[in-house]
């Protein structure tokens, strides 16, 4: 049959049968990869993936999968890779999915699930990668998230997840892309969050955050991207973003301020609200606040 007229409910039969197939990789007889991305695929995952002991990768992204994602997953206790982003799957994230120890990439993006983001994720400690993007997630992130300390990108963004950022987010030092924008975040931006010094992009714009941009943001300098706009923050931009000499994108909203000091000429204060396109004309191009500022205008 055509990958279009299978479905993932006939996908298991035997593992001679499985072996012969193509986009199934195999080990003596051991089924350990399944690259099913893209196909055409329609239907649901069957709860007999748990049936594949070592399973290490698995791929549906991209096809027109829908239902649940079986609980079963949480048996493959060899998988470092579960990919089924864009289709069209429903239900909440199964909790044994925390049993997956040896996983390093988790894409469950562009899917129609609900409910919270399990606790039981803290558990995934080589966790490298953690995609969430648009679904429908509610409920705060766990503290236990503070527990991935292997983790490089988490991507968060559109979703309804709300709360406060956790304070323990400030214990992911590898971090290096945190998006949470298109949220419903509220409170301030923790301290905490100046220890995460390998960050080159964090995005939380279209929240409900308040309070001020703390000055320790100038401590992560490898930063390149910060968008804080649709937010209620309140006074300045800190100076000590001057000091981000990798930023190249620095969005904010209107009604904040920040002052860019070139040598000794008077300062350009920059505000959204007014004439931004004169402020970039009279912000020389070499500085790295002018260039993170203006570089949608040229």
């Amino acid at each position: 049959a055509s990958a279009s007229n299978d479905t993932a409910d006939t996908l298991w039969i035997d593992a001679q049968q499985q072996c012969g197939w193509n986009n199934i990789a195999c080990d003596s007889g051991s089924v350990t990869a399944l690259s099913l991305e893209g196909i055409d695929l329609s239907g649901t995952i069957s709860t007999d993936i748990g049936l594949l002991p070592g399973l290490q990768q698995a791929y549906f992204d991209h096809n027109y999968l829908f239902g649940t994602i079986p609980s079963e997953v949480g048996n493959l206790i060899k998988l470092n890779v579960f990919d089924v982003d864009h289709n069209a799957l429903t239900g909440t994230i199964p909790k044994e999915l925390g049993n997956l120890i040896k996983l390093v990439e988790l894409d469950l993006d562009d899917n129609k699930l609900i409910g919270t983001i399990p606790t039981e994720f803290g558990l995934m400690i080589n966790a490298r990668e953690l995609d969430l993007v648009h679904n429908q997630l509610s409920g705060p992130i766990p503290t236990e998230i503070g527990n991935l300390r292997n983790i490089a990108v988490l991507e968060l963004t559109a979703n309804n997840i709300s709360g406060t950022l956790p304070t323990q987010l400030g214990e992911l030092t590898k971090l290096q892309q945190l998006k949470l924008g298109n949220n419903s975040f509220t409170g301030s931006i923790p301290n905490e969050m100046k220890d995460m010094t390998s960050l080159s992009t964090i995005d939380l714009r279209e929240n409900s955050l308040t309070g001020s941009i703390p000055s320790e943001i100038g401590l992560m300098t490898n930063l390149t991207e910060i968008r804080l706009e649709g937010n209620d923050f309140t006074g300045t931009i800190p100076v000590e973003v001057t000091s981000l000499q990798q930023l190249r994108i620095l969005t904010f909203d209107c009604d904040m301020l920040l002052e860019i000091h070139q040598d000794s000429e008077s300062p350009i204060s920059f505000n959204e609200c007014e004439d931004l396109k004169g402020n970039c004309i009279a912000c020389r191009m070499e500085n790295n606040l002018c260039r993170a500022l203006c570089s949608s205008l040229w």
